[in-house]
């Protein structure tokens, strides 16, 4: 059975990146939360970025430090292809291992956590997210909804409830936003998305 970045490079091998379920030619539910809580200066790293137009769109609107994270390096390699504005710093790396190199602003994931299987794989995800945020720092976390798809790319996944993400963050975060997003995909069908905005209190 292949590792996770095994896995993943060989999706980035074989498809574009506008060939996949997540792709959105304008992340716009991403940059309005993220900008509902970031200034331009704040550090902010986007969880399994991939190549995602989230990180050219945050560059192009003038903020100035950002950071990518992917356990595929070949996803890596092409968004850095990216004629990218400012300087932007890429992790290779598996979430559940990472041991963030500074503390971030905002920590922003659009769909990684969702593939944390086990509550190991869940404990590790939040040590990590934990490890990465001082007192203040905001979490913009989006997972499938309670009735969005059972898997994604041909992988298992956890479905969570405002509330089932809300319980899992803990008492460390107080819950500012939380929305329902109804995601399109490239062919036409439609995946619905939880998100919740909380701020690290404790």
């Amino acid at each position: 059975m292949s590792t996770a970045d095994e896995y993943w490079d060989t999706i980035y091998t074989i498809k574009d990146p506008t060939d996949v379920s997540w792709y959105q030619q304008s992340p716009r539910t991403s940059l309005r939360l993220i900008e509902s809580v970031a200034r331009s200066d704040d550090a902010i790293i986007d969880i399994g970025a991939g190549v995602s137009t989230l990180i050219p769109s945050l560059a192009s609107s003038g903020y100035t430090q950002l950071s990518a994270l992917d356990v595929s390096a070949r996803a890596l390699d092409q968004l850095r292809s990216n004629d990218l504005a400012g300087d932007v710093r890429f992790f290779t790396a598996d979430i559940r291992r990472w041991e963030p190199p500074q503390q971030f602003d905002v920590w922003h994931d659009r769909a990684v956590f969702h593939f944390m299987l086990e509550t190991a794989d869940r404990e590790a995800y939040l040590a990590t997210m934990n490890a990465a945020l001082a007192l203040g720092a905001h979490v913009i976390l989006g997972a499938f909804a309670e009735d969005g798809p059972q898997e994604c790319s041909g992988l298992p996944v956890v479905r969570y409830s405002i509330s089932d993400l809300t319980q899992t963050l803990g008492p460390r975060y107080d819950v500012l936003a939380s929305e329902q997003e109804q995601h399109h995909t490239p062919w036409g069908s439609v995946q619905n998305f939880n998100w919740i905005v909380a701020r690290r209190a404790r």
